[in-house]
């Protein structure tokens, strides 16, 4: 984690995040353990300290923000979007996109709009796929698997 936050705080000047409801995600019985394991507390702690540390600028959503149900093309809420769902497709637009990069865009919109020239790291590295780099393995419900963080490293 140290490492991670490191990472971010000294190569993106902008760094966005959700204001997490983590008490009322352990309430699920079959997550709890993992998302406790997960020490979003000591991410967020570790990530704002340093972003102050080094002049960077760290912006919080708010928790009640829908950045998964809005559609990051024309702006339409879903009203309804299951966790199982993982490909986001708008019935205004027809957009389809994956889950998290909808909501990675939609943080990004919120950022103010002196900011918003940077692009989302997740649409940078989409661009130069040779730059993604294996960047941290997790632990989930007790089996270790690979993630891929999409970053542009150049």
């Amino acid at each position: 984690m140290h490492k991670f936050t490191t990472y971010l705080t000294d190569n993106f000047q902008y760094i966005s995040i959700e204001n997490l409801n983590v008490r009322g995600m352990k309430a699920n019985r079959k997550l709890s353990k993992a998302i406790s394991d997960l020490g979003f507390f000591e991410f967020r702690r570790q990530l704002k300290y340093r972003s102050e540390l080094k002049g960077n600028s760290l912006s919080v959503v708010d928790r009640w923000f829908p950045s998964s149900k809005n559609c990051s093309n024309c702006g339409v809420k879903k009203d309804k979007l299951l966790l199982s769902e993982r490909t986001y497709i708008c019935s205004k637009c027809g957009l389809e996109i994956d889950r998290d990069l909808n909501a990675s865009i939609n943080i990004h919109n919120q950022l103010p709009i002196a900011y918003r020239e940077v692009k989302p790291v997740e649409i940078t590295a989409l661009n130069l796929e040779d730059s993604l780099l294996d960047l941290t393995s997790i632990v989930e419900t007790g089996r270790k698997h690979q993630t891929y963080a999409k970053i542009n490293f150049t």
